[in-house]
C-alpha cells in the first residue's frame, strides 16, 4: 500500500515516537491533476470545504520535456481548480504555493514580486483546450517565448493565477532554488533524490567523480 509505505521512511521515524498515532490524523483522497477540478469526488470537495484552513499546494509536473498541453493542465489549471475551491472553504486561513526559483529566469534578478507573462493562466488553458496535440507540438517554441521548457514557463503563469485570486484570498508564492538534504531537521543529511545536485556532490565526496563539466 503506497500510503502506508510513504510513512515507513525513515525521515517520519522522530515523528512516530513524538505522536504514535499521528497516522491517523492524516487523510488519503483520489485526485488527478490532469483531471479537471483536481478529479476529485464531489464527497471529497464537500470534505474538503468543511475540514481545510491552509493549503499547501505543491503538486506539479517537473518533467523539462514535458508537453505543454500535460505542463499546462497540471502546473496551471489545476492550480486554478484548486484556488476555485479555496474560496469555498469558509475556514480557511491562507494558501501557500510552491514554485520555482526559475519561474522568471529569463530575467536578470529576480525579486519577492509578482511579474507578467505572455498569457494569464485563462488564456493559455482556453488556447490548450482548444488546439490539437500536433498543432501544439509546432507552436510550442512560439508559446515559450524565451523560457528554457513548458516547466518554467508554465509555473510562471501558475503564479500569475494565484495572484489574480489575491484579492480573495490570503496567499503567497515560495520559490525555492535547487533542492538539497536536510540540514539538521528531522534528520541530519536525509534526501530521497540522487539526481543532479546531490548526485554530483555525493560522487565527488566518495571520489568516484573527479572532473565535471559545468557551464558558468
Amino acid at each position: 500500500d503506497r500510503f502506508v509505505e510513504l510513512f515507513e521512511n525513515v525521515i517520519f521515524d522522530q515523528l512516530k515516537k513524538e505522536q504514535p498515532d499521528f497516522l491517523s490524523k492524516v487523510v488519503l483522497i483520489h485526485g488527478d491533476c490532469v483531471q479537471p477540478n483536481l478529479g476529485l469526488s464531489e464527497d471529497d470537495r464537500i470534505m474538503l470545504r468543511a475540514k481545510v484552513n491552509c493549503v499547501l499546494h505543491f503538486a506539479a509536473t517537473v518533467r523539462f520535456d514535458q508537453t505543454i498541453r500535460t505542463a499546462t493542465y497540471i502546473n496551471v489549471r489545476a492550480t486554478r481548480d484548486l484556488l476555485r475551491l479555496a474560496t469555498e472553504m469558509p475556514n480557511l486561513k491562507s494558501f501557500v504555493y510552491m514554485s520555482t526559483a526559475y519561474s522568471h529566469c529569463v530575467r536578470s534578478s529576480i525579486g519577492e514580486e509578482f511579474y507578467e507573462t505572455p498569457f494569464t493562466g485563462e488564456k493559455l488553458i482556453t488556447l490548450i483546450d482548444s488546439c490539437s496535440e500536433d498543432f501544439l507540438d509546432k507552436i510550442t517554441p512560439t508559446l515559450l517565448e524565451s523560457w528554457p521548457n513548458t516547466y518554467s514557463f508554465t509555473k510562471a503563469v501558475a503564479e500569475e493565477v494565484v495572484q489574480s485570486f489575491s484579492d480573495r484570498l490570503s496567499v503567497a508564492i515560495v520559490r525555492p532554488s535547487i533542492v538539497l538534504p536536510t540540514a539538521r531537521e528531522p534528520l541530519l543529511g536525509w534526501t530521497d533524490n540522487m539526481y543532479g545536485i546531490v548526485g554530483l556532490v555525493l560522487g565527488i565526496s566518495l571520489g568516484v567523480i573527479r572532473v565535471a563539466r559545468i557551464k558558468f
